[in-house]
């Protein structure tokens, strides 16, 4: 049997990404929320019942509603138990079905092959995909884009055979995606994008505008359980805590940050803390930044169509995770660029120049490549514990003071309790107003010494930060009780 192009090049990809991602195999949960949402969650480590179905259909614990996403970690659970390294394969197996997709969408779209591998290749081997495929908590990203770029190619299936059936099909595959994770909620409008680029749609502009209402409808629903499960545990920043301004400054500097980072992938981290001001100079730079690759795109998007689809994919892609809606404290994340980074190579790659540099843009090629997977295996490295991983991200960043209080739960667990209490206080110093950090001391503090008479203060300070902050509350009812309680 022949060996087809098509075949040779998949092989390519698959093997290259596995040989990478390798070492994640012998990687374990970490305390980022991998010990929360996973390994001590009761629904997931018992395996598949009706009521633990149940549970993964309904629940918004967590702050989140991804019935999909808690299924398949249910499966994981179920045939490898708590060994983490059955799991950490599946993350594996999710990032090379994406960059498969990814491949066989641009390949039948654009007929142009060795772009589309080159664009795949990269999608695979960027350091800034590290996160969602380290990260076993970050699985929701990776389902959730394995049915949206499923989507995409059923869309792309239904614009060459209008029909009812693969309408429908493209429709289920996109809410598929959205109960995996609400992320990419913009869908109606990338589809819109890749109506002029790649597939190059001849219908009126109200008929593709019309065309696009289901999944709209579909995508509101999504953004609606999303807010309502986040907003439920007062995950949301209210706007008298940030206004307009801050939050437009905030949102323009982190996407030119997933912009360079792309561009100069050093100095990522786990966390990127949210910084307590913007000086207008910074702002006014990455705005013009953004303003000017805008601008240009748009003029030249009857020439250069491709600059224009991609760098309106990369928008586009992020758009929910700006930090117009302020959730949590980070100003923003690797894993949020797992789907727009392909924006951003689509239009790099498209821009490439001719044959007649042909020498030049192989050689430049094959350095980006291999540049990109050293770069991810040195950054993978730092995934293999909690001590790396917060080690490398305080390195990485300034005053990152949810690494260091995370450092501090990293040898509170393991029973260093100095160095734990040194990384809690360290990440106060950072930042006053952390009510986390009060609240670890304060346990600390009572756990290991018994010492109600020092841990009351933290805990007193981080209620008054946080009322509604566990860890203080807790503390504070046992100090309460051995105080009133009998000798």
């Amino acid at each position: 049997m022949r060996i087809g192009r098509a075949q040779i090049v998949s092989g390519a990809l698959v093997l290259a990404t596995a040989v990478v991602y390798l070492p994640v195999l012998r990687f374990g949960f970490i305390n980022y929320d991998d010990q929360a949402l996973l390994r001590f969650n009761a629904h997931l480590v018992s395996g598949f019942s009706l009521e633990n179905v149940r549970w993964a259909v309904t629940s918004t614990d967590h702050l989140q509603w991804a019935p999909v996403a808690w299924l398949s970690h249910m499966l994981d659970f179920q045939l490898f138990g708590s060994d983490p390294s059955g799991h950490h394969l599946v993350n594996l197996l999710f990032h090379i079905f994406n960059v498969l997709a990814l491949l066989a969408f641009l390949w039948r779209t654009t007929g142009q092959p060795w772009k589309s591998a080159l664009v795949a290749a990269l999608f695979a081997l960027h350091p800034l995909q590290v996160e969602p495929v380290a990260w076993l908590s970050a699985r929701k990203d990776l389902i959730s884009t394995a049915w949206l770029f499923l989507a995409l190619l059923t869309y792309a299936g239904y614009t060459a055979r209008p029909t009812r059936a693969r309408y429908l099909l493209t429709l289920a595959a996109y809410i598929l995606s959205l109960c995996a994770k609400p992320m990419f909620v913009t869908l109606p409008l990338l589809l819109l994008v890749i109506d002029s680029w790649p597939l190059a749609r001849s219908a009126p502009l109200g008929r593709l505008i019309v065309e696009k209402i289901p999944f709209a409808a579909a995508a509101a629903v999504g953004s609606a359980i999303a807010y309502l499960a986040q907003a439920s545990s007062a995950a949301v920043t209210p706007f008298q805590l940030e206004q307009l301004p801050f939050r437009v400054s905030l949102a323009t500097v982190a996407v030119a940050h997933q912009a360079w980072k792309t561009a100069w992938p050093s100095s990522l981290a786990v966390i990127y803390p949210r910084p307590p001001s913007i000086p207008p100079s910074i702002a006014a730079a990455c705005a013009a930044f953004l303003v000017a690759i805008s601008l240009a795109a748009i003029r030249l998007r009857r020439s250069k169509p491709a600059l224009f689809a991609g760098w309106s994919w990369f928008l586009i892609g992020l758009l929910p995770v700006t930090g117009l809606i302020q959730i949590g404290p980070a100003m923003t994340a690797d894993k949020y660029m797992y789907v727009p980074i392909a924006g951003l190579f689509i239009a790099m790659v498209w821009s490439l120049p001719g044959t007649e540099h042909r020498r030049w843009r192989t050689a430049t090629i094959a350095g980006a490549l291999c540049a990109c997977a050293l770069a991810t295996s040195d950054y993978l490295r730092s995934w293999k514990s909690d001590v790396s991983l917060y080690t490398r991200a305080i390195a990485a960043t300034e005053n990152n003071y949810l690494a260091m209080s995370n450092l501090g739960a990293a040898y509170e667990l393991a029973g260093d309790l100095e160095s734990a209490l040194g990384w809690y206080r360290a990440a106060i110093r950072a930042e006053p107003r952390f009510e986390v950090a009060y609240a670890n001391i304060g346990f600390v503090l009572l756990m290991s010494r018994h010492d109600c008479e020092h841990a009351t203060p933290y805990f007193v300070t981080a209620l008054s930060l946080n009322p509604g902050e566990p860890r203080a509350r807790a503390g504070l009812m046992h100090c309460a009780r051995s105080v009133t309680s009998p000798r």
